[in-house]
């Protein structure tokens, strides 16, 4: 009937009977009679055609209104309804569980309230600068009722209602993302510092390989000038003084391989605050006079195994530094010592280029009241000559990261600017270094006999290392690299007892010379010489025994000791195989 009705209503001619018109809103009317039947609420019998068509329009906006309350509270992301002055006029379940707030706490709140960053100045802002295209996605941080603040990624969405603006803000908490480029970017940080690090071991390898060589020939013939002979009295403490002079220019070369992490640990059980005690007189000199030293030192702590004086040269350098910081004002630097059972956690914020395992550690702060360091000075400060300085040493941070990291531990930095500073050092208690080669006594009147090859390419150190072998009573064959020194051993093999290789040669190196050696006569004993720490140069050699290791520049003593042991070990084998 409304059918035919609409029809007649729409036909072409001009205007329509007033009949038909009562007509079709009367059979309307009596269509929404019938519908209201099946609406929650149904219009009671007899009910006026206005109330029905009220009742049936609003159970119908009500019903839409349900389905799409529903429909937001069910999205997995956070839901927010945000008026012009920023108050909170509506949220989803997802934002209510997300924030710990129920809906009624919510419609008390603000956006202020719950952005960790936004202001009313900046509410306006941000108003102003979403308005022109309507929408805008940006990062911020919102803070839950119980006061922790989580990353979220928020887009925005402007619309206006009744002449009001108003916003729908959409929120995706992104803890996990941000947690994810954390690590990234400390992995590459690790990494870069890796590489800083192998790039200054190329070159502290190289100066050491160079600078032990000469430092081999002034030792070394100092050496033999002192203990050969007791004549001219008058010039033993010039001897001796040059002596000293070139051993104090070794232990500055080893500190070079220090700084890159690959320094010899001739470690020992230390008490931290034993050495902090005995070293304090020292540090308090090496401080500016208007600077005033505080020991705040545990009684007792675990004893760790560590290099003595590379632990003094790591507190000698972080007292110079922390004096420099304060330059000629007056100011306070205090060292103390603690222990800590550290978690994953707190040791991932070490600061180093390879984690640390949890566990106990012996820590020692050196807190000064300087200036501080911004952020950017701070990530820069154990790169290799880097410094704020006019006059730098350059690499006195650098080295002190190497000794701590060489030593199984690591450094968190404190700064604030303006504030001061505070460097806290890390030990594991107990740590797993060792000596690699015990040493054994040596005695003065101890001679060998039999040939020697030397292999070494530099001729002075050829001709050094011949008069120390035969100061030690054997004979000797000189080859000046690797290739030189095989064909030697095949033609002399078997009158040749010992082989003295240099580690470190051009073209054939130590390496590929003993393995060599080894295929020629797997019984070969060669004790290896070179100016790198022993641990070094072992690592590399796993599986294939060497006799015994002497570290460059060294003594005849020495040179005797290294072959007092080879001496033993053939003598043991020679009882064995009986």
């Amino acid at each position: 009937m409304l059918r035919a009705l609409a029809a007649r209503l729409d036909a072409p001619e001009v205007g329509a009977p007033e009949a038909d018109v009562a007509q079709f809103v009367d059979a309307l009317d009596a269509l929404l009679v019938r519908a209201s039947r099946y609406l929650p609420h149904p219009a009671a019998p007899g009910a006026e055609p206005e109330s029905v068509r009220r009742s049936v329009y609003d159970q119908v906006l009500e019903r839409s209104l349900r389905i799409t309350q529903q429909s937001v509270d069910g999205a997995p992301i956070a839901i927010f309804r945000i008026d012009g002055e920023g108050r909170i006029i509506g949220t989803n379940r997802a934002a209510q569980e997300a924030l710990g707030y129920s809906l009624e706490e919510m419609l008390r709140l603000t956006i202020f309230d719950i952005d960790a960053d936004f202001t009313p100045e900046l509410w306006k802002k941000h108003r102003a600068m979403t308005r022109p295209t309507g929408s805008r996605t940006f990062a911020a941080r919102q803070r839950r009722k119980d006061g922790t603040i989580f990353p979220v990624e928020v887009h925005v969405q402007q619309f206006v209602f009744e002449g009001e603006l108003y916003s729908v803000s959409f929120a995706k908490d992104i803890s996990e993302r941000v947690h994810a480029e954390q690590e990234r970017r400390k992995l590459e940080a690790r990494m870069l510092q890796a590489q800083k690090l192998e790039s200054l071991g190329v070159l502290a390898g190289g100066i050491a390989h160079d600078f032990n060589n000469l430092l081999m020939v002034i030792i070394g013939n100092l050496d033999l000038a002192l203990t050969g002979s007791a004549s001219m009295p008058s010039e033993r403490p010039l001897l001796l003084d040059a002596d000293q002079a070139a051993r104090q220019g070794a232990d500055l070369c080893r500190q070079l391989l220090v700084y890159a992490g690959k320094g010899a640990s001739q470690v020992e059980p230390v008490d931290l605050g034993a050495l902090l005690r005995e070293q304090a007189k020292m540090l308090e000199v090496s401080a500016s006079k208007s600077v005033r030293l505080v020991l705040s030192l545990a009684g007792t702590l675990p004893k760790i195994q560590a290099d003595v004086s590379q632990l003094r040269q790591v507190m000698m350098n972080l007292i110079i530094n922390a004096s420099d910081a304060m330059g000629d004002a007056p100011g306070v630097i205090t060292l103390s010592t603690s222990v800590m059972d550290c978690d994953q956690e707190y040791l991932d914020s070490a600061g180093i280029a390879e984690p640390l395992k949890p566990g106990r550690y012996v820590c020692v702060e050196v807190t000064d009241t300087g200036c501080g360091m911004t952020e950017e000075v701070r990530q820069k400060i154990f790169d290799p000559f880097f410094s704020t300085k006019t006059q730098s040493r350059g690499l006195g941070l650098a080295a002190v990261r190497g000794i701590v990291n060489n030593h199984g531990g690591g450094i968190r930095v404190y700064s604030e600017l303006g504030r001061g500073t505070t460097f806290k050092l890390l030990f594991p208690v107990p740590c797993a270094l060792a000596s690699l080669l015990p040493k054994a006594p040596t005695s003065a009147a101890w001679q060998g006999h039999g040939l020697v090859l030397l292999v070494d390419d530099e001729e002075p150190l050829r001709v050094l290392g011949r008069r120390m072998l035969a100061r030690l009573g054997f004979e000797t064959l000189v080859a000046a690299n690797g290739a030189e020194g095989l064909d030697l051993f095949r033609q002399h093999r078997d009158r040749i007892r010992y082989v003295l290789l240099d580690w470190t040669m051009p073209e054939m190196g130590g390496s590929e010379t003993f393995s060599e050696l080894r295929q020629i006569d797997p019984n070969v004993r060669v004790i290896l010489t070179s100016g790198h720490a022993p641990e070094d140069v072992m690592r590399r050699l796993v599986g294939k025994p060497v006799t015994a290791f002497v570290r460059k520049p060294y003594n005849i003593a020495e040179l005797c000791e290294a072959f007092q042991a080879a001496s033993r070990e053939s003598a043991a084998a020679a009882t064995a195989a009986k």
